[in-house]
Formats: structure tokens, C-alpha cells, sequence
């Protein structure tokens, strides 16, 4: 029988093996390997689930860039900008000159103490600067740096002196008193704040001994040629040199000799019960004993509520008055 011709096939002759249906079923057969084939090529590509959420990738993974590494050609020109530093000038300083007069301050004569309490614990308040000037006027320091010791011929114990010398503090063509910044060799370690104290209160030039403009200070190292030297020193140390002129300092009060402040220890750490501030009270006790150095006797206050005079001898009482550390607030 002649092959017959079919448009199924386009027309091409039949298999001649195969019936129209096993064609068919070829056909089929082969769509659903092909199907399978494409089903597992993409089964690598694609990600199965875990019991905990994990998730596990089928094939290989992604390439990870590695990160560059930092090194000066990487870095190019990156420079540290320098950090600006600030320097602080201490400031200028301030001096004194002395009376040949002795004053002491207390009940007994004139020393300035505790008012009914003895000494007082050294402790509260060390190393407090002194108050602020209460109004206008410039205040002149020059801290000096290091201290030396310095043996004495007069009866006081070997000193620590501010060594230098600091700017004149007032007025031109008036009289210049010289003084020197000591403390008895016990009390070195009290130096810095002490002669910090000493050249902010005689240089305040607003409300200190200099504003009436009559006098200047300035502070020199040289003892025996200084007009006042200002001394902190122990108690007994106080007593001593106060009683070679007949002041009975008690163990409690400062004096002026003559030539020597004698600034009580316990007084200057611990100033007394009616004063409120540690500062305010230093400052009245350098004015106050540098004051009997230029010539100044006592005061007394002269009305209730009204500022003391620092010539009063407010370490005793203050008799009603207001504390007060300048001869012209």
C-alpha cells in the first residue's frame, strides 16, 4: 500500500512505524521531559526552607568583594589638622612698705582672733582663693613661681620667700611700700595660695590700701630691705615674735611687730565663726595687719548693720556690723 500524506505532519510522510496515536503519545512523552529538565535546572537556583526559619541556598553563592585596604595610597592626602592650644599670663603682682609701730589684734592689746573659740581646725577651706573685689578697680598679680628658704637673724624661724619681685601697684611720684610674701617653713606647701592672696588683696586698686592714691606696694624677695614682710605662721610661732614686743597673742590673734605681719595659721584655714566667707575673711586679715604696717590704729563700727572699717577688730566681734575686707568698699 502507498504511503499516505497527512497535514498533521506538514505534509511530510508518516513515520512508518508509528499510528496517528503513538505519535501523539510521543509527543507528550517528550513536553514532559523537557518540563522535568527545566524543572531541576531551576530547583539549583532556589531556596528551601527550614524548620526554624533558617534558610539554606542551593548552589554557589555570591561573591563577596573584599574591602580595600587602608594604606597611604588609599588614603591620599589626609592630613590631622593640629588642635590650637591656649597659654594662660599670670597675672602682675603688688608690694608693701613698714611703720615703726607694733599692733596687736585681740582682747588683750590688739590681736585679731576668734571671737570666744580658740583655734580652729586647719582643714576647712584650705587653699581658698581670696574674694573678689566688691566694685570697680583693677586687681594687679604676679604670682611668683617657686619658693626658697631663707634663714632669719631677727628671732623668726627660717621662712619660705616668694622669690622675684612684681610690678608697682598705685600712682606715680607717692610713697612705695615694699613688701615680701613669707611663710613659716611648716607651711611651704600654702605658699601658692597665700601669695595669690596677699598680691590680689594689696593690688586691688579699687578698694584696697592703694585707691585713695596716696601709696603704691610692691612685692620684692629681699627680707631686710623690705618695708612690711608679710608672715603666715604657726600659732606659737605667732606668740613668739608678738610677745618680743609685749602682744599677747594667745595662741589665737596676728600682730604687727614692727616689721613683721604675724598672720595667725589657724585664723587664715579657718577664719571665725562670724565670718561667712573663708575669702572675704583673708583679705580683711592682710588689709587689716598691713594696715597697722602703714600707720593705722584701731576703728570701731560705727552703726548697726552698716559694713565694718577694716581697722576693726572684727576677728573678735563685729559688733553689729557687716563683715568687711577693704579700706574703701
Amino acid at each position: 500500500m502507498p504511503p499516505s500524506t497527512s497535514d498533521d505532519w506538514g505534509g511530510r510522510p508518516e513515520h512508518p512505524t508509528l499510528t496517528r496515536r503513538g505519535r501523539v503519545a510521543l509527543v507528550a512523552a517528550l513536553a514532559t521531559a523537557g518540563a522535568l529538565l527545566g524543572m531541576g535546572a531551576l530547583a539549583q537556583f532556589t531556596q528551601v526552607p527550614q524548620p526554624e526559619g533558617d534558610t539554606i541556598a542551593i548552589g554557589p553563592p555570591p561573591a563577596v568583594p573584599a574591602e580595600p585596604s587602608l594604606t597611604p595610597a588609599t588614603l591620599g592626602n589626609v592630613t590631622a589638622s593640629p588642635v590650637p592650644q591656649t597659654t594662660t599670663s599670670p597675672p602682675p603682682s603688688t608690694s608693701a612698705t613698714p611703720i615703726p609701730s607694733t599692733a596687736a589684734d585681740g582682747t588683750s592689746g590688739g590681736t585679731d582672733a576668734a571671737a570666744a573659740g580658740g583655734t580652729d581646725a586647719a582643714a576647712a577651706g584650705a587653699g581658698q582663693a581670696p574674694e573678689p573685689a566688691p566694685s570697680g578697680g583693677e586687681v594687679v598679680v604676679a604670682t611668683a613661681p617657686v619658693v626658697e628658704l631663707v634663714s632669719n637673724d631677727d628671732g623668726l624661724p627660717p621662712t619660705t620667700v616668694a622669690p622675684g619681685s612684681g610690678p608697682i601697684v598705685g600712682p606715680e611720684q607717692v610713697a612705695l611700700f615694699t613688701y615680701t610674701v613669707e611663710a613659716e617653713a611648716s607651711l611651704a606647701a600654702e605658699m601658692p595660695t597665700f601669695v595669690t592672696a596677699v598680691e590680689a588683696t594689696l593690688g586691688n586698686t579699687g578698694n584696697g590700701w592703694v585707691a585713695d592714691g596716696s601709696r603704691a606696694f610692691q612685692r620684692i624677695d629681699r627680707p631686710t630691705e623690705a618695708s612690711i614682710r608679710i608672715v603666715l605662721a604657726p600659732p606659737a610661732v605667732v606668740d613668739d615674735m608678738c610677745g618680743r614686743v609685749g602682744l599677747d597673742t594667745e595662741g589665737m590673734y596676728s600682730c604687727w611687730d614692727g616689721v613683721h605681719t604675724m598672720l595667725n595659721a589657724d585664723r587664715w584655714f579657718a577664719a571665725t565663726p562670724e565670718f561667712t566667707d573663708l575669702g572675704t575673711y583673708r583679705s580683711y586679715l592682710i588689709n587689716h595687719e598691713v594696715g597697722h604696717g602703714l600707720g593705722y590704729n584701731h576703728e570701731f563700727c560705727a552703726a548697726e548693720g552698716e559694713l565694718a572699717p577694716v581697722m576693726q577688730q572684727q576677728s573678735i566681734s563685729l559688733q553689729g556690723c557687716k563683715e568687711n575686707a577693704w579700706p574703701y568698699p
